[in-house]
């Protein structure tokens, strides 16, 4: 059976990356406050750059219709790591990617965006997030039939997560791995079906946590197992 596999991750504070259409490859990215031509055009219709005003998004999706993307293509930096794995996954099971993003929310690797900064930083903002577009709860939506989540995310949003009892929520037939501060290993005492793989320094994977993830998702799973 093939295994379906969903990674979730957060943005980037760098973003637009160029993009070498003749290799598919992307480059480091620039941030859109230094971006000549973005910030002309902003100019001229009295807007700043886009952050958390998602009441202007009409507006700013009309006058950035050029530089308009899919989400897996508007960020860059240590976001480049996850769409690299994403990508490797691909080639042993049905891998998707989700974007949890400061201005909209959780959104897929493919939904169109247009470059924006801001990003979230405190549990506090986490929280107006959540009630504002309600992400946790399409979180939940997507653990449906799924083999396996990977969460890649800094720690506050996997407190976050725990502070509202996800973790409760997900299927006992899904696993999850996620990679984070090891401050979060109690989770796997409470729930069989979680593994908590350390991040290493800015690493949002890592070589050694990528092995074992393709471990677990070339096997089969089982939650009652070790990473």
């Amino acid at each position: 059976m093939l295994r379906e596999v969903v990674v979730i991750t957060d943005d980037s504070g760098t973003i637009l990356p160029p993009k070498n259409f003749w290799k598919s490859k992307f480059g480091t990215g620039i941030d859109i406050r230094e971006h000549i031509e973005i910030n002309r055009l902003l100019a001229e219709h009295g807007l700043g750059i886009p952050a958390d005003d998602l009441d202007r998004e009409g507006a700013y999706r009309e006058i950035l219709k050029d530089y308009l993307r899919p989400a897996r293509a508007m960020y860059a930096g240590m976001f480049s790591e996850v769409r690299s794995f994403v990508d490797e996954l691909g080639g042993v099971c049905n891998a998707d990617l989700y974007i949890l993003s400061g201005r909209y929310g959780l959104i897929n690797q493919n939904d169109e965006i247009i470059p924006h900064k801001y990003h979230i930083d405190t549990i506090e903002k986490l929280h107006d997030l959540d009630a504002a577009l309600g992400f946790s709860t399409k979180l939940r939506e997507i653990c449906t039939g799924r083999t396996a989540l990977i969460f890649c995310l800094p720690k506050h949003y996997i407190a976050y997560l725990n502070s509202i009892g996800w973790f409760e929520t997900i299927p006992g037939g899904t696993g999850v791995v996620m990679i984070t501060s090891k401050e979060f290993a109690d989770l796997e005492t409470s729930h069989t079906n979680i593994r908590v793989l350390p991040r290493r320094g800015v690493c949002r994977v890592g070589r050694e946590n990528r092995k074992k993830i393709l471990d677990v998702i070339l096997q089969d799973w089982d939650p009652a197992g070790q990473v």
